[in-house]
């Protein structure tokens, strides 16, 4: 009798063994995403692509992951869509306003439908996201990331930058956020502990301020020229341009040399055509004489007359008899004389430069050459070469136009200036609506 009852429970225990295991492994992690956006995240995925779980990576994220539940959906655009919210809410973004982000997928989801729904959430915002994909990790980034407590995705992206810049020191940059480790990667700039990189700058902050009220233009337009345009984040390129047309790209730096004629150090004048210093003495005051038919031309008050033969001792209207010739001496008669000098027997015309006095000009050769502004002096030329580091070319959307190195406006929207807020502090910026000023000191590179 117990035997009997025994084999139906036995069945029983084997079923729901059976249908619990069903469920552990239907419900087993199949993909994970990590995201680093400063917080590091990490999003385990079943076979339906459900969210299984959200990690909190480091302390940042652990702010962020608390506030998201799934018991409203498990849904991954979902769930992307309300750390994009938390990461907005809890300022994670960078000064500029931009999201940067480092993503690597493992498993059945895959890059390119995360970064979508990545750029989707932060885009519906008004919030330029600019995704970086990690295709590989390695054992190395595996360690690194361990030791520095960060997520491997952004280990791996630091472990990249180290290659490219030989100069960097893991410690340089491993704490740092991920839009200050994108531009160290783009400009080979570096910040100490406790300074933020900004461009070619490093900012402490000392204090904030109450900001005072202006005019700026909305969030998403840029203003140019007087004007708010639409504006968007370019593309990024790998390739490397420089600011100026005249520079020569060498690797990855931007060569602009300029040349130009040395000073020619002279005591007196400097003939440019005859490449020599001309010495000018004085010797008299120049004369005036007629040039057209010298000798025959009457000067008269300062003017050339052409003379005419009298008839019967005297001329026709109101010429005058002057020598035994006829002259018309009104005001408006005649020519402009020239000037002439003479001296030792030598005589010569006048340069346009040299006013109504006579000169003599002795030349020499140029003792020495010298150049302004710290430029190098090559032989008769001054060489003046700067140096600077290129940076990746960004790419505008369809409808937009470059207006510097980073910015795309489109021409064809505008919007009114609103009233703003606005910081007239030198080094500081505007963040939840105070002016923060900051220590500024330059920037580390190689």
């Amino acid at each position: 009798m117990k035997k009997k009852i025994l084999i139906p429970i036995i069945i029983l225990l084997i079923i729901i063994i059976g249908i619990i295991s069903y469920f552990i492994w239907d419900n087993r992690t199949i993909s994970v995403i990590t995201l680093d956006i400063n917080p590091s995240i990490k999003i385990n995925l079943n076979k339906k692509n459900e969210v299984k779980k959200i990690v909190a990576v480091n302390k940042d994220a652990k702010v962020i992951v608390k506030n998201i539940s799934l018991k409203e959906s498990k849904k991954l655009d979902y769930v992307i869509n309300r750390i994009a919210d938390e990461v907005e809410g809890n300022g994670y973004l960078s000064y500029e306003g931009f999201a940067e982000v480092i993503i690597h997928t493992d498993g059945n989801v895959t890059d390119e439908s995360v970064r979508e729904m990545i750029s989707k959430s932060f885009n519906e915002d008004g919030v330029a996201a600019d995704i970086i994909v990690i295709k590989n990790i390695t054992n190395e980034d595996k360690k690194l990331a361990k030791k520095y407590n960060i997520n491997p995705a952004k280990a791996a992206y630091i472990n990249s930058v180290l290659k490219e810049n030989s100069y960097l020191k893991v410690e340089d940059i491993a704490t740092k956020s991920v839009g200050e480790i994108k531009n160290t990667k783009e400009t080979g700039y570096y910040c100490e502990e406790g300074y933020i990189l900004d461009g070619t700058r490093c900012l402490k902050e000392k204090k904030r301020v109450k900001a005072s009220s202006g005019e700026i233009c909305p969030n998403g337009y840029e203003d140019y020229n007087g004007i708010c345009y639409e504006r968007v984040e370019g593309t990024i390129t790998d390739n490397l341009k420089c600011s100026s047309e005249e520079a020569v790209l060498e690797g990855k730096t931007c060569v602009d040399t300029r040349i130009n004629d040395a000073v020619a150090n002279c005591e007196e004048a400097y003939d440019f055509g005859l490449d020599k210093c001309v010495k000018k003495t004085y010797v008299g005051e120049a004369e005036e004489y007629c040039r057209i038919t010298p000798g025959e031309d009457l000067l008269y008050n300062h003017r050339c007359l052409g003379r005419k033969p009298t008839i019967n001792g005297g001329c026709l209207g109101a010429d005058v008899v002057i020598g035994g010739w006829c002259y018309d001496t009104s005001a408006t008669s005649g020519y402009e004389p020239d000037w002439k000098c003479e001296y030792n027997g030598e005589m010569w015309l006048l340069g346009p430069d040299e006013g109504n006095k006579c000169y003599i000009k002795e030349y020499s050769d140029v003792p020495s050459y010298s150049c302004e502004d710290g430029s190098k002096l090559e032989g008769k030329k001054c060489i003046t070469v700067n140096k600077e580091l290129a940076y990746n070319e960004r790419i505008c959307p369809d409808g937009y136009t470059k207006v510097n190195m980073d910015i795309c406006i489109n021409l064809n929207k505008t919007a009114n200036k609103e009233s703003g807020l606005v910081c007239d502090y030198p080094d500081s910026k505007i963040i939840d609506n105070t002016c923060v000023i900051y220590d500024a000191i330059d920037a580390k590179n190689n």
